[in-house]
Order: structure tokens, then sequence, then C-alpha cells
């Protein structure tokens, strides 16, 4: 599971959560420690214990049938995933803060609690079956999106991937199942105008009443940026990037690169679209290259290309890259192996590059004012000025 860094008014926040199973146990007087961090210093501090993070449970302290705990496998026979009642541990799937309150998504619940003295709003299970893995909040409503595409172990229905949650109350507004794939990282829902789109799905809904209002091609690891909505289709063999007006539903343009798949792994554009004024920056796999490139905003033609390894003679640069950020003049990935590296994204010129010491699986990464604010295996962070 990926997470980017939660960063509010340039505080890095995190947490540590015990998990008995594996006699992990970090936390003392609770479950989950939910930590502030300096992002200047690197000085933690802890905001709050909570025991209120686990499954769902009666009054007598038992879990309750409606729980879906997981022991996640794979039926051979229909590629379906099956889940069974299993473990006490807290996985924390994603973690939002919006106006003082922080909301956890664990194995199967969702929490609210206030910020800075730790005390539960609510805890509430939006649909059984449903494992919030991205959370948004859009005015007074949370919306919460499914990625794992799993099924019901007994009725063997898939479990819905996509609600909506009044963040007052805890109360479930809708919900709703589609038929996106599965993925291992947060794909958060496109939000705005009152409107939602959950990723790999052609409905755009009421935010409010889940009512489906018009359509949109599906595409995976949607943007919206000025209007503009960003994405990747699947035709021919190949990956595309595509862009719609948001307003009108009207196709721009797509863009697709040349030459023939290397390998198991399609020719085509990946990540989720980042625009810094006229180009918007992806990652593209070619037959032989792995580069960014800056794509023209009107036009959906390449402007630049670049190869992050070739700044560096360091055998430490790892071409893959999961995550990219930008402020408003530079763009940031973060690669496999840890290094970071800047890139202009008028040019495609490198600013810089950071290898730091040490081999690690890129995890998230985010902004905080001057400091970019990477994760790393095991959840290390690092602060790069």
């Amino acid at each position: 599971m990926y997470h980017q860094p939660l960063i509010v008014d340039g505080t890095v926040y995190t947490y540590r959560v015990n998990e008995p199973g594996r006699d992990h146990t970090p936390v003392e007087d609770g479950k989950l420690e939910f930590i502030a961090i300096d992002a200047e210093t690197g000085d933690p501090e802890t905001v709050f214990v909570t025991d209120d993070v686990g499954p769902d449970a009666d009054e007598t302290g038992d879990t309750t049938d409606s729980d879906i705990e997981f022991d996640i496998d794979l039926d051979i026979d229909s590629d379906d995933i099956v889940f069974e009642d299993t473990t006490e541990s807290v996985m924390i799937n994603d973690i939002i803060i919006h106006n003082g309150s922080v909301y956890f998504g664990t194995s199967n619940r969702i929490h609210a609690h206030d910020v800075e003295t730790g005390e539960q709003h609510w805890s509430t299970t939006p649909e059984p079956g449903m494992m919030p893995t991205g959370m948004r909040v859009v005015d007074d409503v949370l919306v919460v999106a499914d990625n794992a595409n799993l099924r019901h172990a007994r009725t063997g229905e898939q479990t819905p991937d996509l609600c909506a949650i009044d963040i007052e109350t805890g109360e479930s507004l809708w919900s709703r199942t589609s038929a996106a794939e599965a993925s291992n990282s947060p794909q958060l829902p496109v939000i705005a105008d009152g409107l939602v789109q959950h990723p790999d799905t052609a409905p755009v809904r009421d935010l409010r009443s889940g009512e489906e209002l018009a359509t949109l091609p599906a595409r995976e690891t949607p943007s919206l940026h000025d209007g503009e909505l960003y994405g990747m289709i699947r035709r021919d063999g190949k990956r595309r990037l595509v862009s719609h007006s948001w307003e009108t539903g009207e196709k721009r343009w797509e863009y697709a690169p040349e030459g023939d798949t290397p390998g198991n792994e399609p020719v085509g554009v990946y990540g989720t679209p980042v625009a810094v004024g006229d180009t918007v920056v992806v990652r593209e796999i070619g037959e032989r290259d792995d580069l960014f490139i800056g794509i023209d905003r009107e036009m959906g033609t390449r402007q630049w290309s670049v190869d992050t390894t070739s700044y560096s003679d360091s055998e430490d640069i790892h071409p893959h890259s999961e995550f990219w950020v930008a402020d408003g003049e530079t763009v940031y990935c973060i690669h496999d192996g840890g290094a970071a590296t800047a890139i202009d994204p008028t040019d495609g010129t490198i600013e810089w590059q950071v290898i730091p010491d040490g081999w690690q699986l890129s995890k998230g990464c985010a902004l905080a004012e001057d400091l970019l604010v990477t994760v790393g295996t095991g959840g290390t962070l690092y602060g790069i000025s």
C-alpha cells in the first residue's frame, strides 16, 4: 500500500500502530499513536494515542458479525480475491486532516477524531466489505474509494468501491459498485463542482446523492487541472494520455507514444498527470527508454523528454518512479532507490538530483512550503530542501 505524506500548515503528520499478531507493539497505552513532525527540523511530537481504531465492537467488546477483516486469498479458479475473518491488528489504509479533524481508514471502518485532543467524533463502517483506501473531503462530504475490488467471502458479490459520508454525523449518504480494476495504490476520485467520478469508471455522480448525471470515458489515475481532465486509457496495446473538458465532456486530444511493446509492460504513459503552466508532465515507457515527458496542454503534442538516469554516473539512480509532485515552477520526481530529481517543466532540464544513503523503495512524496518530503521503505520520512 502506498501513502503520500500528510502535510498541513507546515507540519508533517504520521502515525505508529501496534500489530500484535507480528509482535510489533511500539505504542504504549493504545493501538495508534498520531505524531506531528516539524517540517524544518524533523523533530517528532505525539499528538494523541487512542484505542478507538480497531474493528467494530459491541458493548461487550466482542467484534460484531458485520466486521470484514482481512486474510486475503486468491481464488485460482475465478481470479477473484476473497477474504475471511482473522486478525485484531490495526491496518491504516488512508489518513486525511480537514478543519481540525483527522479521518483514519482502517481495514473496514472509518474513524473521525479531533486532531489536537484525539477525542473520537464518530466511527462507522461505510459499507459491509468495503476497504477505504482513498479519501477526500469536499464541503461537508467525505468521499471514500476502495481500489481493492474485493468480493464478499460468503455471498460472492463485489463490494462497493465508492461511497459518500456526512462528516458531521458519520452517516453513509450513498454507495455504488462499479467494474473498476483493482489497484495496490490509492486512486482518488475526481471531485469538482458538486460532482464526483471514480477512477476507471464512466459515471459522473452528484456528490451528495450519488445520482448519475453524466458519463465521461473511464480512465486510470485521473487528475483535474483548470477544468481539464487528464487520465490514462488503454487501446491497441498502448497506454494513452487523454484530455477532456470537465464542463462539457468534449474530448480535447489524445497522446500515444510511438513504438511497440518491448516486454510485459506496455508502451505508454504512466502515473498521475501533473500540470504546470502550459505543460502536463507524465512518465513514458517506450521501446528502449523510460523517460519523463512534457506534453503541450493545448495541442497534446510532446514538447520534451528527459532520461533522469543521465544526470549522474551513480548506479543508485533507478528510472522507475511512481510519484511526482509540482509547485508553480518545478516538478519533483521520486525514484525507486530513494533518489529525487527536480525538473524544469518548460524544457525538461534537470535542475538538481539528490541520492540519499541506503536503498529505499519509494512510497510517496509531498511538498511542504520549501521542503520536499518523501516516504521510503518501512515508513522512513526524508526532508529535502
